[in-house]
């Protein structure tokens, strides 16, 4: 009898103890459920607020209350928590908002609203409590007197490079890539961005009063300023690099067979030639000559442009394409002033193909372009020199519509100024940085 009622109490303390264990361990499951399931509206709506940023940002700089119409209607086609993304409308900008414009500083990673010259829109996908689509509801945390958990995932997305065919600098390695010096200068007159690949800690550098005047200098790797040395604009560093803008661009095609030989000009010769073609030993004119171009392309071997002081190269509908290791070497008050081809004025076959383009170095000429004299001066055109130096030096300037070039070195009062048109630079680059 004493046995059989130990045996019963036995059974009783066993069954609470499984008792206590299964309301434990449904508890653990229903934390564990509720717990995934807001890891998993967290993660939609990141993905929403992403999709947002990325959206918005394309025409953050062309129409903002587009923009965030675009950014909203992208994150309606995202679902968290079973039900789309819903974000609110921010006409006023507030900084707070589910949709906000402003300028993000990769340099210390803040994000400002503001409609002043954008760069940036931010997106915060929301499930609160003050939220369009509420809060998260839990399946479990009702048992505990939790019946919601709010969740939100901010996004910013950038547009780095808007622009950036104004000037592009493709080494991607190099240390100094863009290198000013003693009061060197970059306009960008009409807006625009400089553009860096390498992605050297020291990608882009700066010294003794060197100006930077564009909206953007965008680096892949970083900058260093001294002495003065001064940027207008916004400074992004650690930006995606882009391709050059002409990779496509076909070299002009020549009979090296059909050789013109050279045109050199004495000192004091005026000059007029209309033949384009290939110039194995290129084109040299001593001080004081002057030669007239007509229209066409002029293919420059052996000593490419050679002018001694006080000469220039006039010309209308003229582009040089330097092979063979040709270069420009310019010295004091020389200048060559052609203006590039135009398929509205010009009627040469090749007109269209290399429109707006004056200089053209031959994608496996490596040699250094200079304009290192005293004054001397390039104005107009684009200057495309995938894989060459450009130097610059004592007063020398030059005027373009685009500069893209492999490495760009500036020193002594040398004046680099670009008036580009940003509506035909080519597509902008947009990513996530936050």
């Amino acid at each position: 009898m004493i046995r059989r009622r130990h045996r019963h109490q036995e059974r009783g303390v066993t069954i609470i103890w499984v008792a206590l264990f299964l309301m434990l361990f449904l508890v653990f499951i229903g934390w564990s459920l509720d717990t995934l399931f807001l890891v998993l509206t967290s993660q939609q709506l990141q993905a929403g607020a992403d999709a947002t940023a990325l959206t918005g940002v394309q025409k953050v700089q062309s129409d903002p209350a587009q923009a965030r119409v675009d950014g909203i209607n992208i994150a309606s086609l995202n679902s968290a928590a079973g039900d789309a993304i819903l974000l609110a409308d921010n006409p006023g900008n507030d900084p707070n908002g589910d949709v906000v414009i402003g300028v993000f500083n990769t340099a210390t990673g803040q994000f400002t609203a503001t409609f002043d010259n954008p760069n940036a829109f931010k997106a915060v996908a929301r499930r609160t409590d003050d939220a369009l689509g509420g809060p998260v509801p839990l399946f479990f945390g009702p048992i505990f007197g939790i019946d919601t958990v709010n969740v939100e995932r901010t996004a910013i997305g950038l547009v780095a490079n808007a622009a950036a065919g104004a000037l592009v600098v493709l080494d991607p390695t190099r240390h100094c890539a863009l290198d000013l010096d003693s009061n060197a200068r970059i306009d960008i007159t009409t807006g625009g961005a400089v553009q860096v690949n390498s992605y050297d800690y020291q990608a882009g550098c700066f010294d003794s009063n060197a100006l930077i005047d564009a909206d953007y200098l965008n680096v892949v790797g970083d900058v260093i300023f001294r002495s003065n040395s001064e940027l207008t604009g916004q400074l992004n560093t650690g930006t995606s690099s882009v391709g050059d803008p002409l990779a496509n661009l076909p070299e002009p095609a020549y009979d090296a067979g059909n050789d013109l030989g050279s045109i050199d000009l004495d000192s004091n010769q005026i000059t007029t030639i209309n033949a384009p073609g290939y110039y194995s030993n290129g084109i040299s004119l001593d001080s004081n000559s002057e030669l007239t171009l007509g229209e066409g392309i002029y293919i420059l071997g052996g000593n490419g442009l050679r002018l001694k002081s006080n000469s220039f190269i006039v010309g209308s509908g003229v582009m040089f394409f330097l092979v063979d290791g040709a270069t420009i070497d310019m010295d004091s008050n020389s200048y060559i002033d052609a203006t590039p081809p135009d398929p509205d004025v010009h009627s040469f076959p090749e007109a269209e193909t290399y429109q707006r383009i004056l200089i053209f170095q031959a994608r496996d000429n490596a040699n250094a372009f200079n304009v290192t004299n005293s004054n001397s001066w390039i104005r107009t055109g684009t200057l495309y020199l995938p894989n060459s130096t450009l130097h610059m030096d004592s007063n020398a300037r030059i005027d373009s519509d685009r500069v893209i070039v492999n490495q760009l070195h500036m020193d002594s009062n040398s004046v680099l100024s670009i008036t580009t048109n940003l509506t035909d630079q080519g597509p902008k680059t947009v990513f996530l940085v936050h």
